[in-house]
């Protein structure tokens, strides 16, 4: 079994980013998974990519809705069609911590 050591952070602006927080947090976990109920195009996870090119470069794995119009239903219907469950979070991680073993090999 694998263990992951994790901080959730809630990003309440994307701009301006805090950038600062996220610096700090890629500093202590090496790896970032963002995960957005919105585009993935233009949104948090495209901006700590940025951020992680121009300051401190870690595995940064994006979660999102990869350009489709936006649908009405249940949380539950919605997570599952858009894949933004806690399936694909904990994948997501797991890819993260894959990338960052490379890294450091």
């Amino acid at each position: 079994m694998t263990v992951i050591e994790a901080a959730v952070i809630d990003m309440h602006t994307i701009k301006p980013l805090d950038t600062d927080l996220v610096l700090e947090y890629m500093e202590k976990t090496g790896a970032v998974v963002t995960c957005e109920n919105g585009q993935r195009s233009g949104g948090l996870g495209g901006a700590v990519a940025e951020l992680s090119t121009e300051y401190r470069a870690v595995p940064v794995i994006r979660i999102g809705i990869d350009d489709q119009f936006g649908q009405v239903g249940s949380e539950d219907y919605l997570l599952r069609t858009y894949d933004l469950g806690h399936k694909s979070i904990l994948a997501a991680a797991m890819k993260a911590v894959r990338i960052k073993q490379t890294y450091s090999s």
